[in-house]
């Protein structure tokens, strides 16, 4: 077991610094809303539409509800990271390590997602 004595705090951010990581958690949790409401937008669209799509558009939009629903998902994560920051004290490096790391998965994950849906696209175009 660690002695707490022994332990340091680690770098705390500025006022300033923190006001910066409190508008990117809440600009980023704005965006993770309206990639959700997107993705109930989709859904909402197929269940109007059941008896009129083709399987194919039926593919095509219930891919798009996974890639909106996703992308809300990890932009969410990173806005609770970023909020993270400014709510605690003592840790703040290791903190926006997490967020960048959740930075980094966002960005992977919207790479791979519309990379998929730019293919199905095209393939929709040639049938």
């Amino acid at each position: 077991m660690e002695n707490k004595e022994n332990v340091q705090p680690q770098y705390e951010f500025t006022v300033d610094q923190n006001k910066l990581f409190a508008s990117m958690g809440k600009k980023t949790g704005v965006i993770s809303f309206l990639f959700f409401g997107f993705a109930v937008l989709t859904l909402a669209g197929i269940a109007l539409s059941l008896n009129k799509l083709t399987i194919s558009n039926m593919v095509f939009d219930g891919v798009l509800f996974v890639v909106f629903a996703s992308i809300g998902r990890f932009n969410r994560k990173v806005s609770a990271d970023f909020e993270k920051i400014v709510k605690t004290e003592g840790n703040d490096v290791a903190l926006l390590m997490e967020a960048i790391a959740s930075l980094k998965k966002l960005y992977t994950v919207q790479i791979w997602m519309f990379g998929v849906v730019f293919a199905l696209a095209v393939l929709a175009l040639m049938a």
